[in-house]
């Protein structure tokens, strides 16, 4: 809709402005992950599906001289040293099973023989056919593949990558278990985990040159020194309070040491919170779950409209210098947020991305769409939501789902030793809800068709409060109670409104909603 494509515009307009790009390495390398993921299956596999068998009857022919398990079935195709192998011949392997599962899988044993010489000239094509490489922040990131052949990637070995010069590794989601001294001395500076990492051996990641480390949000298994040695390490964010740490895995880092933990976790045991007083370290709990956080009250809350006038915004008339003029004027076609339309340099700067989507319990019948859920995204006066239903609709109902993305995943991210309440933090608070009651086309439309007299607003499925609508076509502003209802960056907050009561129309039956947008605070501009 309109504040998808203004993200989009946003990010061209202010490309490059704002703090130089060391200071969002971490905010950068987690979003380029999930496209990196991604294209691996895509762009490659598409290159995989027109060589693979080309390739495989080379290899058959002409077998790979050593190596460990792997290198014969993916090796390099006589004659071809020049073509970019694909990201799976990169890397030698072992099968593996798990018996009671019945599941056979790969571990990754280390960089195949015959490619090790060139091996960063290759990993840097590859990235390039994916995406710009810029955008990863700094050269050396090694990728790890999701599969190879078809067989998942559960394991990297013991000592897999020991010594192996590195700036950074990006694990996909598939990998579970990192073996001991995996990535020791490896020099290694930014790491994104798998979000389905079980367990880290013991020294896997000593003596490189971590800053700061963040675990995905499940119950870990840490081993003995596994970040033992990285001078500069200060910070390490454990989602899952239940995760176990063996002694000394921070041993050797910075001085002054803040272990942070996800919110929201008085039900389990923290494991966390004792490991860091016998060690010294400082804590913080931090929000890290993409749940939405609502503050329900004991009773609903009632709310009551603040009612405000229409405005020229972006569906303004140039020729008639109206075009987000912001004039305030009964007949002008906007309402809603001002921000939300002007497609210059505002609060949308820092959006990467942005979702919003409108759902009924029913609709009401027409040729060219004038009537369906979507349209009170809009922001305009053109169209509206009609219930479809036998009589006035009470009970019937339409539900708001809406996600922003910004560059700050959360709090932790952003905050230094010295300041731990950022600005930008990855948190939105919802503050407001706009609502054009009825079909507020025209006077006349608006007066002949039902209006909405009493909405009851469930947040994630629950009750919080009931909206008393005033019967006028002018928009209503309803405020909500500070940080009532926050979501962390990439959350999807669903609201449902339902039909209590309605002011009837002169001549149809059925009742409309011409506008619902919901303000929330958070966004940053450069």
């Amino acid at each position: 809709m309109r504040r998808s494509l203004l993200c989009a515009v946003c990010a061209a307009l202010c490309a490059g402005c704002g703090s130089k790009e060391e200071e969002h390495v971490q905010a950068i390398v987690p979003v380029v992950a999930e496209w990196v993921l991604e294209e691996q299956s895509g762009d490659a596999g598409k290159q995989e599906s027109e060589d693979r068998t080309t390739a495989e009857t080379a290899d058959a022919d002409n077998p790979s001289p050593g190596g460990k398990s792997g290198g014969t079935e993916f090796g390099a195709k006589a004659g071809a040293e020049t073509e970019t192998p694909l990201l799976e011949q990169l890397f030698t392997y072992e099968i593996d099973a798990v018996y009671w599962w019945d599941e056979t899988y790969l571990v990754i044993t280390g960089i195949a023989g015959e490619y090790r010489d060139d091996f960063w000239v290759y990993m840097e094509e590859i990235r390039e056919k994916s995406r710009d490489k810029n955008s990863y922040g700094s050269e050396w990131i090694m990728l790890i593949p999701s599969d190879i052949n078809g067989m998942p990637v559960r394991k990297i070995a013991e000592d897999a990558f020991a010594d192996e010069q590195m700036y950074g590794v990006i694990f996909p989601d598939t990998v579970k278990s990192i073996g001991e001294g995996a990535f020791q001395n490896s020099g290694l500076r930014e790491v994104i985990f798998s979000e389905n990492l079980e367990y880290i051996g013991a020294r896997a990641f000593e003596n490189c040159h971590l800053s700061r480390v963040a675990l995905p949000d499940k119950p870990l298994m840490i081993g003995e020194r596994a970040f033992a040695e990285n001078p500069l390490l200060w910070t390490a964010l454990i989602p899952n309070v239940e995760s176990e740490m063996e002694k000394e895995v921070f041993e050797g880092c910075a001085p002054q040491f803040l272990l942070c933990y996800g919110t929201g976790q008085e039900e389990k045991i923290n494991a966390v919170l004792p490991y860091a007083e016998a060690n010294g370290f400082e804590t913080m709990a931090v929000l890290v779950s993409r749940e939405p956080v609502v503050n329900y009250h004991d009773e609903p809350l009632v709310l009551e409209p603040e009612v405000r006038n229409f405005f020229y915004g972006d569906d303004g008339d140039y020729e008639k210098d109206q075009w987000c003029s912001w004039e305030e004027d009964v007949n002008a076609p906007n309402f809603g947020y001002a921000d939300w339309q002007w497609s210059g340099c505002s609060s949308w700067c820092g959006c990467l991305g942005f979702e919003q989507e409108a759902r009924a319990s029913s609709e009401l019948a027409s040729a060219d769409g004038r009537y369906t859920a979507e349209n009170i995204l809009r922001q305009n006066r053109e169209a509206a939501w009609a219930e479809g239903v036998e009589g006035p609709g009470i009970g019937e109902r339409i539900t708001y789902r809406q996600s922003y993305t910004s560059m700050v995943n959360n709090p932790w991210e952003e905050i230094t030793w010295d300041d731990r309440e950022p600005i930008q933090n990855g948190i939105y608070s919802y503050t407001e809800v706009c609502i054009v009651n009825g079909y507020a086309k025209n006077q006349k439309t608006w007066e002949e068709n039902g209006r909405i007299k009493r909405l009851a607003m469930y947040v994630e499925g629950r009750l919080y409060a009931y909206l008393e609508l005033e019967d006028t076509m002018l928009p209503q502003y309803f405020l909500l109670p500070e940080n009532d209802i926050i979501v962390l960056n990439k959350g999807m907050l669903e609201v449902c409104f339902v039909i209590e009561e309605v002011y009837p129309g002169s001549l149809y039956e059925d009742t409309c909603l011409t506008g619902l947008v919901m303000e929330f605070s958070g966004r940053y501009a450069h």
